[in-house]
Parts: C-alpha cells; sequence; structure tokens
C-alpha cells in the first residue's frame, strides 16, 4: 500500500478547514497523457480549478486497468468535515464500498 501524504497533519487540516468558509470538494486530478489517462482523489477547495492545489491527496484512479486506492480514514474524516465528493466520485466509493 502506498501511503499518501498531505503537508499538514489531519489535526493541523481540521483547524485549517473549521477557520475558513469555504466549500471542500472531493474531486479527480487529471495526470498521465493522451489517451493513457492516470487520476488523483483530492480535496480542494471547489472554487479551484481542476489542476490547482489539494488541500490533500486522498488516492489514484486509473480508469484504463479499473484499479484505485483511497486512503479510508483521511477521506472519511473530510467528509465528515462537510467534504463534497462530485458525482463521478460517489460513484467510484460505491464501487469500492467507501460510502
Amino acid at each position: 500500500m502506498v501511503q499518501i501524504h498531505s503537508p499538514l497533519s489531519l489535526q493541523q487540516q481540521h483547524n485549517f478547514i473549521k477557520k475558513s468558509n469555504f466549500m471542500v470538494k472531493i474531486r479527480l486530478k487529471k495526470l498521465g497523457r493522451k489517451k493513457a489517462p492516470f487520476y488523483r482523489i483530492i480535496a480542494i477547495d471547489s472554487k479551484k480549478r481542476r489542476n490547482g492545489a489539494a488541500l490533500a491527496e486522498l488516492g489514484w484512479y486509473d480508469p484504463i486497468k479499473k484499479r484505485s486506492q483511497i486512503d479510508r480514514e483521511r477521506t472519511l474524516f473530510y467528509i465528515k468535515q462537510g467534504a463534497q465528493p462530485t458525482t463521478t466520485i460517489a460513484n467510484l466509493f460505491q464501487k469500492v464500498a467507501l460510502l
């Protein structure tokens, strides 16, 4: 299992989210190359662009190989704090029985 790190600890992220008044979304950040997409699952301010700076990286998704890895603890933390997953992410979470 690959460990995904964020520059902030969970407690620091919790404090940051509580102090801020923006909507946090859980969505995909596109990586890879042409005709070979690869995505990172990230928590990000809803007003930032798709590939903008993320609050945290929560996992990855490879649509070609139909594989994914999700940090359940950190993802559930963000959902409990009020983060809204996009439709695509919600479907992915249902497939891996996270929601």
